[in-house]
């Protein structure tokens, strides 16, 4: 049982992370070099947040996605938090994209979302139609789907209000639909705007948080 924290030029947070996976969680973590085909020695590989960038290099996207799908076709469980979502989209193992936020502004707050898929690494303890709180921190968050998430991907979750309302307002980015999360067809791979990691060790409003990690540990175990 272990997890592999996967690495960019532009990953940051790691040692946040670090400590979150081995030290409250209990589980062994690596670093993973992003090149680096899936490996199967880790139960887990979580994409960390950071600054986005184009992951094409010569002759590798390919073989790199390939590797990932194996792994989750492998019953590996794949995360990506932030920019690391925005990784699993360009290299085509969720549909769609993230784009320039529709303010044009970085945003870096608490933000309300409902939760509409449950069977997915990091949200299995969660219940479906309730409200949660997490942080978000951002400037290209603004999701946009090249087709329809339902058919290749679920709604995991979406922006809303306090009251729980969904609508164009409630989203901070822009996001189609409100999303704030998706997953792949299989359960196995969950891409999220949301940053649980930042969360984490907050006294207040910091619940979400841990419930994300708590259930990621309880999946992988």
């Amino acid at each position: 049982m272990k997890i592999g924290l996967v690495c960019t030029p532009y990953t940051h947070n790691m040692d946040v992370l670090e400590c979150i996976i081995q030290e409250h969680l209990g589980i062994p973590s690596g670093l993973v070099w992003y090149t680096e085909p899936a490996r199967l020695e880790y139960d887990c590989l979580v994409f960390a947040g950071g600054i986005p960038f184009n992951p094409e290099l010569p002759g590798s996207l390919a073989r790199l996605q390939n590797a990932l799908k194996e792994y989750a076709l492998k019953d590996g469980l794949i995360v990506g938090l932030g920019a690391g979502f925005s990784f699993l989209l360009q290299c085509g193992i969720l549909p769609g994209r993230l784009v320039e936020n529709a303010s044009g502004r970085h945003i870096c707050r608490m933000q309300h979302v409902v939760v509409q898929s449950n069977g997915c690494p990091g949200v299995n303890l969660f219940t479906v139609k309730q409200m949660y709180e997490f942080p978000v921190s951002h400037a290209f968050g603004n999701y946009q789907p090249d087709q329809n998430p339902g058919k290749s991907g679920r709604v995991v979750f979406q922006y809303s209000d306090a009251g729980q309302n969904i609508h164009r307002r409630t989203s901070p980015d822009g996001s189609w639909n409100n999303v704030a999360g998706i997953c792949s067809e299989n359960g196995r791979i969950i891409g999220t705007q949301l940053r649980p990691d930042l969360g984490f060790f907050m006294e207040f409003k910091g619940e979400s948080s841990r419930l994300f990690f708590k259930a990621l540990g309880e999946m992988i175990r």
